[in-house]
């Protein structure tokens, strides 16, 4: 009997079964697109969707006013003429011409090539798409290479006019297809440039892939001057409005890695991350923020003076405005902060900004000190106002005075101070709080005697010998402050062979001095007899001028010479309030009773 053979499963010929199926369902397809795209009667559906879709994007009212072409296949291809947006009755942008060109299978297998791109003739109001008037002479695909950056043979070129300024952005692309059939794509690593008048000038090295954009030599100028350059920075998006960026930035002669977000989806832009780095420079930043107040200006979106500056102030009002209109959570760590006058090692900040309120917790070392404090600032009031606490202990005088082996001490800060103002200028003028500087024992030698303390020497008591060390028991300066001025409720120092008693104010804002210093040179009866010293100038360059009656100079002079003591000078001026508590403290062979009870508030 025989026996009739099944039939096996053939997964070849399911296979090849099922690409025929779907070949013809897309012949059937791309037949249909192409019918679609050469049918003119459905052009008025097309349009009304375009203006639609523009109307929904841009938030005005949109006007196609011809449809010059449409096609699905096998290029997608669209090119409209006269396209106008208003306001109610009011024309605010309008393009003269715009075409776009992609094959249909670049498309849907999603490379990012183009075939043609134009845009021509399009102008926009103040504040529709940028802060000030737009027009963009043309946008087009070019194999011109003496317009493209990089010495590209092809890539994408924009002209045009932003507010008063010309600008030009080029970039280079990978250009392959006949003559007259090119594609246009995005290489792998292009040239960018971008030139706003002479202003502001931007190159950079562009690195597409995986989602991510990293840019290479970055260089920004602002009027002819360089104020940024990066080595290898990377853009990416994480999630829809936020943008991480990652990598090396330098400007002047600082040098900085962030790491940060840019987070635009809450109800203020919002910065977070961190950012650390070997060197920031002050003058560097300032630079930087005076480059970006430029960019801000020439984009328009400059902050406006909310109030008039005071009088006599050279800062613009709002200073801090711009503190309102972000967010920030960055944690800095930097291994050195230079703020010009000194420099801070192994700085650590965290600072948090929300609402236009400022609170920043810091550390650093300086002079061989350790400084902490927190600054804390409300740039949403009316006026701003500001608070900083800190304490410095063990700040060594080799250090600050960058001098070794002939000073020796250390000294010890406190500063608790608040401020209110619009601009840094107006705070330094309403400064409010208590300063305390104690300096325990310490020696000034005799290398030092061109400095500012051996100088008031020689004009207060020119016989007190420098021809060796002078050494010191302690010193103390208590500070009030109102209104930007210091005022001292104490301010001595004592030694065994010296002690020193000032009083006056220095005003902060002004950097002006107006003290008046009394000095006793101690070992004779006469040391009690010393001229006072008045002291004006600045705290870099002070000046000393005595201020004694002429015959009273006589007199210390006469007297010193006949006893052979170290004073030398005239003087009038008896200690008698300190110069008891200086001598039984001398006695006892300790500091003065005053170091003791400053020594236990810090």
């Amino acid at each position: 009997m025989a026996h009739k053979r099944k039939e096996g499963f053939r997964p070849i010929s399911l296979l090849i079964k099922t690409v025929l199926v779907l070949a013809g369902v897309l012949a059937v397809m791309c037949v249909a697109l192409a019918v679609m795209g050469a049918s003119p009667w459905l052009y008025p559906t097309y349009k009304a969707g375009m203006e639609d879709a523009l109307a929904s994007v841009t938030g005005h009212d949109a006007t196609i006013n011809e449809l010059a072409h449409v096609s699905f296949f096998p290029v997608v291809a669209v090119e409209v003429k006269g396209v106008t947006l208003s306001k109610g009755e009011k024309t605010v942008a309008r393009a003269a011409r715009a075409a776009v060109e992609i094959a249909f299978f670049d498309l849907l297998s999603g490379r990012q090539v183009l075939r043609r791109l134009a845009l021509d003739g399009l102008t926009a109001d103040a504040g529709v798409f940028t802060p000030r008037a737009v027009r963009v002479d043309s946008v087009a695909l070019t194999q011109d290479s003496a317009v493209l950056p990089g010495g590209a043979e092809a890539g994408l070129l924009a002209r045009g006019t932003y507010g008063p300024y010309p600008f030009t952005f080029a970039t280079g692309m990978d250009v392959s297809g006949p003559e007259g059939a090119e594609v246009f794509a995005a290489p792998g690593t292009m040239p960018v440039h971008l030139s706003v008048g002479e202003a502001l000038a931007v190159t950079a090295t562009a690195e597409n892939g995986s989602g991510l954009t990293t840019l290479h030599d970055v260089a920004l100028s602002v009027d002819g001057r360089e104020v940024l350059k990066s080595g290898k920075m990377a853009l990416s998006i994480p999630a829809q409005g936020r943008v991480r960026l990652k990598g090396d930035v330098a400007f002047g002669q600082s040098a900085l890695t962030p790491d940060v977000t840019l987070d635009t989806t809450g109800p203020r832009p919002a910065v977070r991350g961190s950012v650390k780095g070997p060197l920031l420079r002050l003058a560097d930043a300032q630079a930087l923020s005076d480059g970006g107040a430029r960019i801000a200006d020439m984009w328009g979106t400059a902050p406006a003076a909310s109030q008039p500056a005071e009088e006599g102030s050279a800062d613009p009002a709002g200073d801090f405005e711009a503190l309102s209109q972000a967010d920030a959570d960055v944690a800095l760590a930097l291994d050195a902060l230079d703020l010009g006058g000194a420099v801070l090692e192994r700085v650590k900040a965290d600072i948090a900004l929300e609402a236009g309120v400022l609170k920043a917790p810091f550390a650093a070392a300086l002079y061989g000190g350790a400084l902490a404090g927190t600054l804390d600032l409300d740039a949403a009031a009316a006026p701003a106002r500001a608070a900083l606490t800190a304490e410095m202990k063990g700040l060594n005088y080799a250090q600050a005075l960058g001098r070794s082996g002939d000073v020796e001490g250390k000294a010890d800060t406190k500063v608790s101070v608040t401020a209110q103002g619009a601009g840094v200028g107006a705070m330094l003028r309403t400064l409010a709080g208590d300063v305390l500087a104690v300096a325990g024992p310490a020696k000034l030698g005799k290398a030092r005697a061109g400095s500012p303390v051996f100088r008031f020497l020689d004009i207060a008591v020119p016989g007190l010998a420098i021809d060796r060390d002078l050494t010191l028991t302690c010193a103390v300066a208590d500070l009030e402050v109102t209104g930007g001025v210091a005022r001292a409720r104490a301010l001595f120092l004592d030694g065994p062979r010296l002690a020193l008693v000032g009083s006056g104010t220095y005003d902060i804002a002004a950097d002006r001095l107006d003290l008046k210093i009394v000095p006793r040179a101690k070992g004779t009866p006469l040391g009690r007899m010393a001229p006072s010293v008045d002291v004006r100038g600045s705290l870099a360059a002070p000046r000393f001028r005595p201020n004694a009656a002429s015959a009273a100079v006589k007199l210390g002079g006469l007297a010193a010479g006949a006893l052979g003591g170290p004073v030398t000078g005239a003087g009038a001026l008896l200690l008698n309030e300190v110069a008891p508590a200086l001598d039984a403290a001398q006695g006892a062979g300790g500091p003065a009773p005053n170091c003791a009870a400053y020594l236990e508030r810090l």
